[in-house]
């Protein structure tokens, strides 16, 4: 532990069933498990770290304290996850092997690697297996039995292959984590910039090679490298498929699924990325379907796994003009907010989504009520753009609910925090927003007509102008808003 917040990080990391196996852990030490279990309780109960009440309680002892705390848990944390993680329980049976070795107790622990080898194998985990046959020729030469001599040439031609494995599965993620960083970076290349000479020499000699690679992770980190680098190159509809293939790589190896289901997660993401990505909503319904039916492993996969629905389910509603079970939908998001402890970021992801998403079915007083939980949630920092998009949606949703009062409360209120963060710059786009919400509501309904024509043709040339770049398409969103109102059709009607 480094940082006077780490240990503050740990906890608040910690999901509630990890913080009850914690505690019961901590209360089998007795006076001294009390003792640190009470400086869990108070950096636990904390919203912000705040180190003078921990001095008060703890004078002198307290950056050991806090040292022996984090160790602690992590010890814990270790024996809770192990019964869920083969990694885990290899480097156990390695441990107990070593421990029955020492002793002379040559046949049990020989038992130990054997189990130890058949978990790493359910994962081929060549780096694992190749301590394990190292730990296997100590053990030979230990015991000495009859035709040993043989049984070292048999590990060591074994320990040969499993070194072509590990080298293969890291030349292929070498190549994967190249591409990633210019994904990271750029996400597509651009067109001026002409052809990339490395990229292309990649293609060549790594992933448009006749020899396709032999191990089941070279084998993963080869679709997944082959779908970044079509992503560099747009070709998107190639991307879905190589993405499909490497969820399919993931379904047909269960035991390393359930061994990294954290990872499978970002992989399926991927996947549902691509599909939105080109616009193949109802398939990608399909895909959240099957993957809503997944029964995840820990507390930490379910969080994970809610967030990746709830966010897809929602950008494929908002788009398609689904109704049928909106309720329902939204109810079980109100819920896994309120079950799960979610990055401050993409907790308001979701909530900005969901108010999106009843704006375009006209329900304006819903939308503004969980614009109103994100304008008013003073612990978590949102970023700027999110805030920004999300006062500008419940300035236009107040219009719609058409109370003087309510308009001219969040008006003033809209006002004051676009000022506060700069964004009220003659010409600027929450300036104008700002300046058309403010004579619409003053204006008779004939003038308020004639006044949306004009939102309507500026709203149109933002739009059209590639440089121009607005917080979370409000340009768009609004320029459907006003075709609605002087068309008299629905926002969903008209998407």
């Amino acid at each position: 532990m480094k940082g006077k917040e780490d240990l503050f990080q740990l906890i608040q990391s910690m999901s509630p069933s990890e913080k009850r196996y914690f505690t019961i852990d901590a209360q089998k030490s007795g006076r001294k498990g009390s003792r640190y279990l009470e400086l869990f309780h108070l950096i636990n109960g904390m919203e912000a770290y705040d180190e003078a009440p921990l001095k008060r309680r703890f004078p002198k002892s307290l950056p050991f304290d806090k040292g022996y705390l984090y160790d602690a848990i992590l010890r814990a944390m270790r024996d809770y996850h192990s019964s869920r993680s083969r990694a885990a329980q290899v480097k156990e049976r390695l441990l107990d092997a070593r421990y029955l070795f020492e002793r002379g107790l040559y046949e049990q622990c020989e038992v130990r690697l054997s189990e130890a080898r058949r978990l790493a194998e359910d994962i081929g985990d060549h780096l694992m297996l190749l301590e394990i046959n190292k730990e296997y020729r100590r053990l030979v030469l230990g015991a000495k039995q009859q035709g040993f001599e043989e049984q070292l040439r048999e590990f060591s031609a074994g320990a040969k292959t499993l070194l072509e494995a590990i080298g293969e599965e890291f030349r292929y993620l070498e190549i994967y984590e190249s591409l990633l960083t210019r994904v990271i970076k750029q996400f597509v290349l651009r067109k001026q910039e002409g052809p990339d000479r490395f990229l292309e020499r990649l293609y060549e000699r790594s992933l448009a090679g006749e020899r396709f690679p032999q191990t089941d992770l070279a084998q993963l980190r080869y679709h997944q490298s082959i779908a970044l680098y079509n992503q560099l190159h747009g070709a998107f509809d190639e991307v879905t498929g190589n993405f499909s293939r490497v969820v399919e790589w993931w379904e047909a190896h269960p035991k390393y699924k359930e061994e990294e289901f954290y990872r499978y997660l970002e992989d399926f993401s991927n996947l549902l990325h691509a599909y939105a990505t080109n616009g193949r909503l109802e398939l990608l319904l399909q895909l959240l379907d099957q993957l809503e039916n997944i029964k995840p492993n820990t507390e930490t996969a379910a969080r994970i796994l809610f967030q990746k629905v709830a966010i897809y389910r929602l950008i494929s509603y908002i788009n398609l003009g689904i109704t049928k079970n909106l309720d329902k939908m939204i109810a079980e998001i109100e819920e896994g907010l309120d079950k799960f402890r979610i990055p401050a970021a993409r907790r308001s992801a979701l909530m900005l989504n969901v108010a999106l998403l009843f704006f375009t079915r006209d329900r304006f007083a819903d939308c503004m009520l969980w614009c109103g939980r994100l304008i008013g949630d003073r612990k978590n920092q949102y970023r700027q753009d999110i805030r920004v998009a999300i006062y500008l949606l419940n300035l236009i949703a107040a219009l719609e609910v058409d109370k003087l009062q309510l308009m001219e409360a969040t008006y003033r209120s809209t006002y004051r925090f676009l000022r506060k963060q700069d964004r009220l710059r003659s010409g600027q786009f929450e300036q104008v927003v700002l300046d058309y919400a403010r004579r619409y509501m003053t204006e008779s309904p004939d003038e308020q007509h004639g006044l949306l024509g004009e939102f309507q043709t500026y709203l149109e040339g933002v739009h059209s102008d590639a440089e121009t770049k607005i917080s979370h398409g409000m340009d768009e969103l609004f320029l459907l808003w006003v075709r609605s109102k002087r068309s008299r059709k629905t926002i969903a009607e008209l998407m």
